[in-house]
């Protein structure tokens, strides 16, 4: 298996990868820079066999919170149908934060 998100960071990169398998298929939720607006946030890639990817979304940090310097290290889990992810706020030194978030479709949260 061989990924790394090219769009937003203009060189290969993707940290911290987390897949769980949903909708009959695989997603990959990962860090990802954003060099225009120097912040972390996250990143969505989808897979019918694990070895090629396709990316298919991003999620970014609310602005007016912690999460607006950045969100990363993603951790995705399915309980009663619906996904929950779990990952770091980046940027605030001592005041960052694990923070969750759920979605009925894997791209809205």
């Amino acid at each position: 298996m061989y990924f790394s998100d090219t769009f937003v960071a203009n060189r290969p990169f993707a940290k911290d990868p987390h897949v769980i398998f949903i909708k009959n298929q695989y997603w990959m939720y990962y860090t990802v820079p954003d060099e225009l607006k120097k912040l972390l946030h996250i990143g969505i890639a989808t897979s019918n066999d694990l070895n090629y990817w396709k990316k298919v979304g991003d999620i970014f940090g609310l602005k007016g919170s912690a999460e607006e310097n950045g969100i990363c290290a993603p951790r995705a889990l399915i309980k009663d149908g619906v996904l929950h992810l779990f990952y770091h706020t980046y940027g605030n030194a001592k005041l960052d934060a694990i923070c969750h978030a759920y979605s009925k479709n894997g791209f809205d949260f």
